[in-house]
Parts: structure tokens; C-alpha cells; sequence
């Protein structure tokens, strides 16, 4: 069966990542949707964005998650705020049971890497096993080239964990 890509997207940068991963794997996709989503820009989306984050906001979704029991393999990424996962992949993450599945995460930031990989993998949950990791810095659709190495890397840990 196919392996699964669930992410989260607020700009674009996740959706991108998503995408070419969806491309290099095979594989399907699921995109988290927040119910009620506001969208800011500028100053107020890192504020908003990022306080969000910073006090785990609780976020409800409408996000069907009933192609998820099938899969085998699920790859799960988006981006982080303020240091942390977004809310809405938290949320997620929490509503849904992931035990037993082979798991790939990714997040994408728009500077170095800090502690919100750690807190995505306390997500996921005991009995997963965690297949590969990445963490994309800024990532843009404009610059497919500039991200095709770690792209190429993370698909193929996933693809030799699942064959």
C-alpha cells in the first residue's frame, strides 16, 4: 500500500515539501485542515502564529483521518512557530492513534532547527517506529533545486524502511 503523507500548511512552505515527497514516494495525501483558520500576514502572523504555538493552542480540526488506519507508512510534517510544531499538527497528532505505523516526519522552519523535533517525535506516540527525519529550512517552490538533495535523502531512508 501506498505510504501516506499527512501535513499541515499555513503559507505554503509544508504544502511544497508535501508535494515533492508525495512525488518521489508514490504517495498519497492528507492535508490537516483547522476548522476556523484565520489568517494573518505580516507582523500578526508571527504573533498570532507563534503565541499560538508557544501556549499549545488547542485547535479543533475537520480533518478526516479514517485513511490513516490502512496505511502502513505515514509521513507527517508541517511547519513550526515560535520554536514549536503548529498547533494544528500538535492536534492532530493527539487525536490521532499512530501505534504500530512506520512514520517519517518533517518541519519546516525559516531558521535553524531548535527543540520542536523533539516535540513532534513525543506526538507520535509509543509503538511507532520513526522511519527518517527532516528539518527544511525555508523552503520555496521557486527553488525546487536548492531542496532536491534533502528531498532525495528523506524519500530514500522512506523507501528503503518500507520495501
Amino acid at each position: 500500500m501506498k505510504p501516506l503523507i499527512i501535513y499541515y500548511s499555513y503559507d505554503g512552505h509544508s504544502d511544497f515539501i508535501a508535494k515533492e515527497l508525495s512525488r518521489l514516494l508514490d504517495a498519497d495525501i492528507l492535508r490537516i485542515e483547522p476548522e476556523n483558520e484565520k489568517k494573518y500576514s505580516g507582523f500578526a502572523k508571527y504573533f498570532f502564529c507563534g503565541m499560538g504555538a508557544l501556549f499549545k493552542k488547542n485547535i479543533l480540526l475537520k480533518t478526516n483521518n479514517e485513511k490513516i488506519e490502512e496505511r502502513e507508512t505515514v509521513i507527517i510534517g508541517g511547519p513550526v512557530w515560535g520554536g514549536a510544531p503548529a498547533p494544528a499538527l500538535c492536534a492532530f497528532l493527539k487525536q490521532t492513534p499512530l501505534a504500530a505505523k512506520k512514520t517519517g516526519l518533517f518541519l519546516c522552519h525559516l531558521s535553524k532547527p531548535g527543540q520542536a523535533m523533539q516535540t513532534l517525535k513525543s506526538l507520535i506516540g509509543e509503538g511507532t517506529k520513526l522511519i527518517a527525519e527532516a528539518d527544511f529550512i525555508n523552503p520555496d517552490a521557486k527553488k525546487t533545486e536548492a531542496f532536491k538533495d534533502k528531498l532525495d535523502v528523506f524519500a530514500g531512508k522512506i523507501k528503503n524502511a518500507i520495501s
